[in-house]
């Protein structure tokens, strides 16, 4: 597989993980990284676990009823095959036994990676471009999406 092909993988992964609640397995991709949050200094990305628990709401199915949608990767691989930079953009869609289904956010990602013996990592993501925020309030508890749309 080639460094394009395993990173923009790594961004279709995060997806997943989020729209099936996999919070443990989203949080597994960010181990090696560090992450930014709108108004916070960067942190592990080991700690998003908790950050993901107390503010995403989960419907009776298990999970926040979205759908993630990773788009446009600008993957750019450094000369020496190591390290790699990627700008996405992203959509999230919700639908819930209260409203049809609707576009609730979009912005874009700012990522980096790293290749070590176990392949392609993120280092880095920047959660702060969070440009079109729509109805967030039942995706994110309240104390939540007041930040949220700050951007």
């Amino acid at each position: 597989m080639s460094a394009f092909e395993e990173i923009t993988a790594l961004l279709y992964r995060y997806g997943a993980c989020m729209d099936a609640a996999d919070f443990e397995g989203a949080c597994q991709l960010f181990e090696k990284a560090q992450v930014r949050l709108p108004a916070m200094q960067d942190m592990p990305g080991s700690a998003m676990l908790d950050i993901w628990r107390s503010m995403i709401i989960l419907y009776p199915c298990g999970t926040p009823r979205t759908q993630h949608m990773v788009t446009n990767p600008i993957v750019t691989v450094d000369a020496d095959g190591k390290t790699a930079t990627c700008q996405s953009r992203y959509m999230v869609l919700q639908q819930t036994e209260e409203v049809p289904l609707q576009m609730i956010a979009a912005g874009h990602y700012t990522d980096r990676f790293a290749r070590d013996a176990e392949g392609w990592h993120f280092t880095f993501r920047d959660y702060s471009h969070l440009k079109l925020p729509g109805d967030l309030s039942r995706h994110l508890r309240t104390n939540h999406v007041s930040a949220a749309n700050s951007n």
